[in-house]
């Protein structure tokens, strides 16, 4: 009778603990993802580019104040500017040095922005040419009136970014226009302003 008590009771403790640290490690899982990716009350997607809304303000939510810190980013108060990150090419995959890319930010109409490629640890990726960004003054429009930048490991003419040996990267677009920014949180059709990434090659 005792050692039956005695295994009901050890059954009873070891399913607490069981429950218990399903519980803790959902609770930091679901975290993570709210921190790391955002959810529809924190963060606005359009195709692959991804903002959150209140990057930069004094009410900001206590997950973006995370993704903030984790990233070590000094946003500008997103009533101002609205920075987007990017991630996959317009087909859902993953961006990686290997791969030679177009973006083509023929289609944004802010009064200024800037396109920037960084590590998977959001660090600028080193290169002899010292070409880290380009934005509306400095970028080159082509003959048939597009604009379009190239990511590519090897320089390319025109508007290049070097990848060198980065393997994942992402893309940081920084759009700057009141206006456009003010309609770029009110309605999401204006995501279809933004900058298509298309694969071209890979290794």
């Amino acid at each position: 009778m005792v050692l039956r008590a005695l295994a009901t009771f050890v059954n009873f403790v070891v399913r607490g603990a069981v429950f218990l640290a399903i519980a803790v490690l959902g609770g930091f899982g679901s975290a993570w993802v709210m921190i790391h990716s955002g959810s529809q009350l924190t963060a606005a997607t359009a195709g692959p580019w991804v903002t959150w809304t209140a990057a930069g303000r004094m009410d900001a939510d206590p997950y973006t104040r995370a993704h903030t810190v984790r990233l070590g980013l000094l946003p500008l108060n997103s009533t101002l500017a609205l920075t987007y990150q990017a991630q996959t090419d317009a087909a859902g995959q993953r961006i990686h040095s290997s791969c030679v890319y177009t973006v083509d930010v023929s289609g944004l109409d802010a009064e200024w922005w800037s396109l920037a490629v960084f590590d998977e640890r959001g660090g600028l990726i080193r290169n002899s040419a010292n070409r880290y960004a380009f934005n509306a003054s400095t970028v080159l429009r082509e003959p048939d009136g597009g604009t379009r930048i190239v990511l590519s490991r090897e320089a390319r003419p025109g508007n290049w970014l070097p990848t060198t040996g980065a393997g994942r990267i992402i893309l940081s677009l920084t759009v700057q226009d009141p206006r456009w920014v003010s309609a770029a949180v009110t309605d999401t059709s204006r995501g279809r302003a933004l900058p298509e990434i298309t694969t071209i090659s890979c290794r």
